[in-house]
C-alpha cells in the first residue's frame, strides 16, 4: 500500500518512507474518502450537484487519488457547464491512472465534438458578461450572458447571473423562469433557491422522480361566514338601492378624475423622466467607454509602430538584415580591404534610428572613412561600363555612385544620360535638371542645360527633393 498524501511505498512499522505517517492514518483517510464518494453519489443521484461536489472535494481532501471521486466530480463540473473545471479534474485522473479509465473516454469525446474551441468562446465570454455587470453595463452584461447559454444551456453560473440581472431590472418572471431552470438541473443549489425565495417569498420544494420544481402551498385561512341574521331582503327598498349605486358611481368617476388621474399622470411623467434620466446615462457611459477604448487603441497603435521600428533596428524585415548586423558587415568588409561593399552595406543604415552611441560612432567613422573613394570607384567602374554601351548596368553603378557622395556631379550627369540612351526622357529630364540645380555655373551644368535643349525640355532650375 503507497501513501495517500505521498503515494510513496510504506516501510517497515507500517510507516510512509517518505513523510512518515502511519499505516492507520492512511486507512482512516481511506475509509473516510470512501464516506463523503458515497454521499456525494447518493446526492449526484437525486440531483443535488452542488452537494454531491462538496461530498466529493471532501474526498478528494482526504485521499487525492480516489479515481472515482474525481472522475464523478468531472461529470458533475460538466453537467453544470463548468468544463474547464471538468478537464482538468479528468487529466489529473489520467495521471494517476492510465490505464482503463474512463476519463480518457471523456476527454476524447469532448475533442471528437471539436468542443474545445466552443468551451473557449464560452469563457471568454463569461467573464466579458462579468466585467460588464461589474461596471454597471447591464444591458451589454445581459447580451454577453445570454451568448453563453445559447453555447452551453445548463452553465449554472451563466444562469445565475442572468436571473440576477433580470431581477435587478424587474423582470421577475423571466428570472423566475431561469431559475427553474437551474433547478432542474441543480434541485437544491442554494444560490438559486436563495433567489428564488426573494422573487416569491416562498422556499422550492424539489418533487421526488421527475425534474419539475414546486413551492409549498400556503396555509389555508379560515374565512369568517357573514351573520344571516342581518341578511337583507333584496325585494325591499329597490328604489332607494338603485339610487344609491348610482350616486356612488357618480362620487367615484369625480374622485378618479379629479384626485386618481391627475397622480396617474404625474407618475408616468416622473416615470418618463426618470428613463429618460437613465437612458442619457447609459449613453453617456457607452460614449466614455468607448472614447476611452478608442484612446487606448490609438495609444497601443502608437506603441506597436514604435516596437515595430526598432525591431527593424535590429532584425530587418522581409528577410534582411538589420541595421546593427549591416554595420558589422561594414566593419568586416572595410577591415578585409573591400571599401567599395563595405559602404553599399552602409546604404541600408539610417544613422537618426540608431540607439546606440557607439553604434552611431562606428558608422560615422566608417562612412568618413569609405563613402566618397567608395563613390568615385563605382563612377569609374560606372563611366567604363556607359563607354562600353552597358548603359542599364552603368546605371546602377552610377546611382549608388551618386548615393555615396551627393556631391558628385559626373556621376549624377552621367546618370543622366544613362536614362536618356535607355529611352527614359522623364527620368532623365528629372535627373538633369538636378544637376543643374545642384552643381550650377560648373561644366556638368552647362552640359545638362545642352542635352535639356537636344532633348526640347526647356530648362526648369526648380529642386527635386526626391530621388529614384
Amino acid at each position: 500500500m503507497n501513501c495517500s498524501k505521498c503515494n510513496s511505498p510504506l516501510g517497515a512499522g507500517q510507516y510512509c518512507s517518505t513523510c512518515g505517517l502511519k499505516h492507520e492514518y492512511i486507512l482512516k483517510a481511506c475509509n473516510t474518502a470512501d464516506y463523503y464518494y458515497n454521499q456525494g453519489l447518493s446526492k449526484a443521484q437525486i440531483r443535488d450537484l452542488f452537494g454531491a461536489r462538496e461530498d466529493l472535494l471532501k474526498s478528494l481532501h482526504f485521499n487525492k487519488y480516489h479515481i472515482d471521486a474525481r472522475n464523478l466530480l468531472g461529470l458533475i463540473y460538466f453537467e453544470t457547464g463548468e468544463a474547464v473545471e471538468a478537464m482538468k479534474h479528468w487529466v489529473i485522473s489520467i495521471n494517476f491512472e492510465p490505464e482503463n479509465n474512463p476519463a480518457q473516454r471523456y476527454l476524447n469525446e469532448i475533442q471528437a465534438d471539436n468542443y474545445i474551441e466552443t468551451i473557449r468562446q464560452v469563457v471568454k465570454k463569461y467573464n466579458l458578461a462579468l466585467q460588464y455587470a461589474g461596471q454597471g453595463s447591464e444591458d451589454l452584461a445581459l447580451i454577453q450572458v445570454k451568448k453563453v447559454l445559447s453555447m452551453t444551456p445548463n452553465f449554472i453560473n451563466a444562469s445565475l447571473l442572468l436571473a440576477l440581472l433580470d431581477m435587478h431590472a424587474g423582470r421577475s418572471e423571466e428570472a423566475l423562469e431561469t431559475l427553474e431552470g437551474v433547478l432542474k438541473i441543480d434541485r437544491f443549489h442554494p444560490q438559486a433557491v436563495r433567489y428564488y425565495q426573494d422573487l416569491t417569498g416562498e422556499i422550492p420544494l424539489a418533487v421526488s422522480g421527475n425534474s419539475e420544481v414546486t413551492v409549498a402551498k400556503p396555509e389555508e385561512k379560515k374565512v369568517k361566514m357573514p351573520d344571516l341574521s342581518r341578511y337583507m331582503d333584496t325585494s325591499k327598498g329597490n328604489s332607494h338601492m338603485v339610487l344609491s349605486v348610482v350616486i356612488g358611481i357618480v362620487i367615484g368617476v369625480v374622485v378618479m378624475w379629479v384626485l386618481i388621474m391627475p397622480n396617474q399622470r404625474f407618475n408616468v411623467s416622473s416615470d418618463y423622466k426618470a428613463l429618460q434620466t437613465e437612458y442619457n446615462d447609459t449613453v453617456a457611459a457607452k460614449d466614455a467607454t468607448i472614447s476611452q477604448l478608442e484612446e487606448e487603441k490609438a495609444s497601443l497603435e502608437e506603441e506597436n509602430k514604435t516596437l515595430t521600428d526598432r525591431l527593424e533596428v535590429y532584425a530587418g524585415t522581409d528577410g534582411e538584415d538589420g541595421m546593427y548586423d549591416a554595420i558589422l558587415k561594414a566593419s568586416s568588409l572595410y577591415a578585409s580591404g573591400d571599401t567599395v561593399e563595405a559602404a553599399k552595406a552602409l546604404l541600408d543604415v539610417d544613422e537618426d534610428r540608431l540607439e546606440s552611441d557607439t553604434a552611431k560612432e562606428i558608422y560615422s567613422t566608417l562612412k568618413d572613412n569609405t563613402f566618397v573613394s567608395a563613390s568615385n570607384s563605382l563612377y569609374t567602374e560606372g563611366k567604363s561600363t556607359y563607354d562600353n554601351y552597358r548603359y542599364d548596368d552603368a546605371r546602377k553603378l552610377l546611382k549608388d555612385a551618386y548615393k555615396l557622395n551627393k556631391d558628385n556631379s559626373n556621376a549624377l550627369y552621367f546618370l543622366g544620360r544613362c536614362y536618356q540612351r535607355l529611352g527614359n526622357n522623364d527620368k532623365a529630364k528629372e535627373t538633369y535638371e538636378k544637376v543643374i540645380s545642384k552643381f550650377p555655373g560648373t561644366t556638368r551644368a552647362s552640359d545638362a542645360t545642352k542635352k535639356l535643349a537636344e532633348m526640347g525640355y526647356t530648362v526648369e532650375t526648380t529642386e527635386e527633393s526626391t530621388e529614384e
